[in-house]
């Protein structure tokens, strides 16, 4: 006796008695082939199992093999049982041997049931069950071996899969009956249908235990290879302007575009932000620029990346409609995800290799570079850093309360604890004190650079005074003020011996002018400060201003020499005994030997004695300045000061100039040295204030090459001895006691001085001569004589007294200053420029194709995950992506082109293989006419244009997009 399988579609009927029990063992349950894929599995397994709807029995009546048509009798049927059966309790279990019992395979289908009516539509058809008497009893466990395995794997898809030969059920088919796919769409449970054990239903991929035939004569597809038509789409792909998504997409694009315009503008002209970016009240702090900048870069880089991803999702979603297109492949699908994670180019580099280098590959990975760089970009050429600018002329005001070198002012502007001294000579106290403090620390500091010689082994080059180091000072405690030697040209030794044959040296310093310093820290002049920057910021400012200059010229003179200035060598002086024995001094009323000057004495020739330097000190009738007149010899070490300063005023206005005498040390000569004082027209100030290395005043001087200097800004300006600056000198010689000589102090300065004579006819090398230490002694009074005095070298005010603020007086200048400003910090970081340019085109093209393309309409972006996994999961398999459920498409299946269909019939879009032969049969159906639909379409005429009922018709909208062409 041959044995044959039984009929996998035989269920049991089941009672309305629950069975609660649940087995334990594989044993308990019935046993099927372990080979076949449905049958019911044994142990823990099926606890799980059950838990799912396709593993799970469903409740129902005792089943019957049902047929479905298209007759209203059959919907019927078939909706009435599906009812009954779901009020119904599943059994636990269903053997094979009472399924077939239930089945009734005596030519009735069921308690109650009637025969199925015959097939209605032969194309899609299933074999009904044979008769009871043909099927045996169910084989055991131990005979299973004997049976081919079902069933079998196959590979190709639907066109190679071959249905299991007949004769492993021993028995020949009956009349099929008809399952009618074509009406799902009209029935009225579908969901029923599809679960009910009536129907046979299986997994994509395994094919149904009951043999299928295909059409006539077996030819076809299977019925789930078509359209799922029970799917009709609610509304079309097309999208209202008003929707969520149109509005942002537009809101986001204006935006992007607007504020990556912006970005590049500012990064192309590089603006300054001044006080706007500052550290000042009411300003913007730095910080808080940089992180406001971050961030609006930050929201034009997320803006720019949904606007972009969505505006390319959109050209693949038209191009997937376009049916003169070949079609969007599996790569395109996954190009903007290259925007959204940059590291997905590397890891699918199959795909980017296929896809990269195509039109929209190479915007797609100009856009990946773009958001991965534009913070980035951002952060180099438009956060605003501080940096330099480049040099701009301004015109500077300066407040001037008086003239140069007036002794009076700067007596009041030298100031005392109220209540101390308060007396009419507390001012020339003060005076004193602030003249002596800046005098020997100048004097000190002077001694400390050349001192820094001798330990370095090192020595000034040449015999120049350029070469040699400058005399420093302070101003206001805070700033470094740097001397500068000038008229360099008479000061070689060597030079002025071979012409006066005798040893001198004459020195020049300039100084700085300090009314720069206020003016440029004042706030009528808006200049940023240090502290305005966070104390890190820095300026440099050149002004066209005066230079306040003195001369110290020291010329070596024997005692018979210098015999007609000294009064103890008069005739008939009166004189009395010094200190040290031996020596004579004049008596107390000595000066009133000494003749009174007169504007008659130049007339009638009643000068001072004539000396054998009156040339070189430029005394006497062609000069018209009197020579200075000594008490007596200084003692040796000793250094005494004219005596005659006190003259008349006439006198004084002719002069100009005090004088110092020196014993030398070295030989039995001695040394006279004039100093006077005006103001330079052959120099510039400079002003440097940092926020980290403080503030610093130069002197450039006899530049030729300087553009601010004063006497190029203002021609003509001549140069004058300044007398008003000889009274405060006075006040320096008391403050210091230059004059203890005369009385034999013997000071520790005094010792110095007269070392420091010059012994042959060149500058020391190691030592500073008499003349620059001289000049650094009496360079405090340069500095407070200009302060709060005019920068130009007149004085003409239109008031006297002046009164707060001052004189206001201009001069020009050239500042190169820090400021917060947009642009790199550095040359190499220009090339980011190319980001922000690529940023704004990239926006500008995304908005324009929202503009035109879109006409401010949206589609549905099917290559969302969430849209493309509903339209892939209502879409039928295809045989191209055979073998990739696993593992995933690769190679040539990355190639496939694919577009959108849709069925007019069932309102459903899906997706379809859009092969070149396909592509060409459309082109050819299309000769002739208007417009390329798919199947089951017909021809839609757009002669009264695009309005929003036809673009909201599903098949119009879909005519539309199927013969527009999309961009790239």
């Amino acid at each position: 006796m041959v044995y044959t399988a039984p009929h996998p579609l035989a269920v049991e009927p089941m009672s309305n008695k629950v069975d609660t029990t649940i087995p334990d063992s594989p044993s308990s349950l019935p046993q099927t082939p372990r080979n076949t894929k449905f049958s019911w599995v044994s142990g823990k397994r099926n606890k799980v199992l059950r838990r799912i709807a396709l593993f799970k029995p469903p409740k129902m009546a005792p089943p019957m093999i049902a047929s479905i048509s298209s007759t209203p009798t059959d919907n019927q049927h078939i909706g009435t049982e599906c009812v009954s059966t779901q009020h119904e309790e599943a059994a636990r279990s269903v053997s094979p041997d009472s399924a077939l019992i239930g089945m009734g395979h005596d030519g009735t289908h069921g308690e109650g049931l009637q025969s199925p009516p015959p097939a209605s539509n032969p194309q899609y058809q299933y074999q009904s069950a044979p008769s009871p008497a043909s099927y045996p009893q169910f084989p055991k466990e131990a005979d299973m071996g004997l049976y081919a395995t079902y069933p079998a794997p196959f590979s190709g898809g639907f066109d190679s899969y071959s249905p299991p030969p007949m004769g492993m059920y021993g028995v020949s088919p009956t009349t099929p009956q008809v399952i009618n796919f074509q009406n799902w769409g009209q029935a009225d449970d579908v969901q029923c249908l599809m679960s009910s054990p009536q129907t046979p239903f299986t997994p994509f991929g395994q094919p149904p235990f009951a043999q299928p035939v295909y059409g006539q004569a077996g030819q076809g597809q299977p019925p789930y290879a078509q359209p799922p038509f029970e799917c009709s789409s609610q509304r079309g792909p097309y999208r209202d302007k008003v929707s969520w998504l149109g509005i942002t997409l537009w809101s986001l694009s204006i935006f992007s575009t607007i504020g990556s315009g912006i970005w590049l503008g500012v990064a192309l002209i590089q603006p300054k932000w001044g006080k706007t970016v500052s550290s000042a009240h009411g300003a913007l702090p730095p910080s808080t620029a940089s992180l406001l900048t971050a961030l609006i870069a930050k929201l034009i880089e997320t803006s720019f990346v949904a606007v972009f991803v969505a505006s390319v999702g959109q050209i693949l979603t038209k191009k997937a409609f376009d049916v003169g297109n070949r079609g969007v492949t599996l790569g395109e699908f996954g190009m903007k995800n290259w925007v959204v994670s940059p590291g997905l180019m590397f890891t699918n580099i199959r795909s980017w290799k296929k896809v990269g280098f195509t039109p929209l590959g190479v915007l797609c990975m100009l856009a990946t570079l773009v958001a991965v760089l534009y913070t980035t970009a951002s952060d180099a050429l438009v956060a605003p850093k501080l940096k330099w600018g480049k040099p701009e002329m301004i015109v500077m005001k300066n407040y001037a309360m008086a003239s140069y070198g007036n002794v009076q002012f700067v007596k009041q502007s030298c100031h005392l604890p109220d209540g101390l001294l308060a007396d009419d000579q507390s001012q020339d106290s003060c005076l004193a004190a602030s003249l002596s403090g800046f005098s020997y620390n100048n004097f000190q500091a002077f001694l400390s650079t050349w001192s820094d010689f001798g330990r370095n082994n090192t020595k000034p080059e040449g015999r120049y005074m350029y070469n040699r180091p400058p005399v420093t000072a302070t101003l206001y405690d805070n700033v470094t003020v740097t001397g500068t030697w000038i008229n360099t040209e008479h000061s070689d030794p060597m030079a002025s011996y071979e012409k006066y044959k005798r040893t001198i040296n004459n020195v020049t310093l300039a100084v700085p002018h300090p009314g720069v310093y206020d003016a440029a820290t004042d706030p009528v002049n808006e200049i940023l400060q240090p502290s305005d920057l966070s104390g890190v910021g820095e300026y440099r400012l050149a002004a066209s201003a005066v230079s306040p200059a003195l001369n110290v010229l020291c010329v070596g003179m024997t005692e018979e020499e210098l015999a007609p200035l000294v009064y103890t060598t008069w005739p008939h002086a009166n004189l009395t005994d010094a200190e040290l024995p031996g020596e004579k001094t004049g008596g107390l009323n000595w000066l009133d030997d000494v003749p009174p000057s007169s504007e008659s004495e130049w007339v009638n020739g009643t000068l001072l004695n004539a000396t054998v330097v009156d040339d070189i000190f430029r005394w006497g009738k062609g000069y018209q300045r009197r020579p200075p007149v000594f008490q007596r010899f200084p003692s040796e070490y000793n250094v005494i000061i004219n005596a005659t300063v006190a003259g008349s005023n006439d006198w004084t206005h002719k002069s100009g100039s005090v004088y110092t005498l020196v014993n030398n040390n070295a030989t039995d000569d001695y040394t006279l040295c004039e100093i006077r004082s005006w103001l330079s027209i052959n120099c510039s100030t400079h002003l440097n204030i940092s926020g980290t290395t403080g503030a610093h005043m130069s002197a450039n001087c006899e530049d030729e090459h300087d553009p601010v200097s004063y006497r190029k800004s203002v021609p003509g300006a001549v140069e004058l001895d300044e007398s008003d600056w000889k009274w405060l000198a006075q006040s320096w010689q008391l403050a210091i006691y230059m004059n203890s000589g005369l009385t034999t102090l013997n000071s520790s300065r005094d010792r110095i001085l007269t070392a420091l004579p010059l012994e042959d006819h060149h500058l020391p090398n190691r030592v500073p001569s008499l003349a620059e230490v001289l000049a650094a002694l009496v360079s405090p009074t340069l500095i407070s004589g200009s302060i709060k005095t005019p920068v130009v070298h007149y004085w003409h005010p239109e008031t006297t007294p002046v009164v707060l603020p001052g004189w206001e007086n201009n001069f020009n200048a050239s500042i190169t200053k820090q400021e917060y400003t947009s642009g790199s910090a550095m040359d190499w970081q220009r090339a980011f420029l190319t980001i922000l340019i690529m940023g704004f085109l990239l926006n500008l093209f995304c908005l324009v194709h929202l503009f035109i393309q879109l006409r401010g309409r949206p589609l549905t972006d099917f290559t969302d995950p969430a849209n493309l996994f509903a339209l892939a999961i209502n879409s039928p398999p295809s045989q191209a992506l055979s073998g990739t459920c696993g593992g995933g498409p690769t190679g040539y299946q990355l190639d496939v082109p694919w577009r959108i269909g849709y069925s007019e019939q069932s309102n459903h879009y899906f997706f379809e293989e859009a092969t070149e032969k396909r592509q060409r049969l459309k082109r050819k159906k299309a000769i002739g006419r208007r417009h390329m639909v798919t199947s089951d379409m017909e021809l839609v005429d757009f002669k009264d244009g695009d309005t929003k009922a036809k673009m909201d018709d599903p098949r119009q909208s879909y005519v539309k997009l199927s013969n527009h062409k999309s961009w790239l």
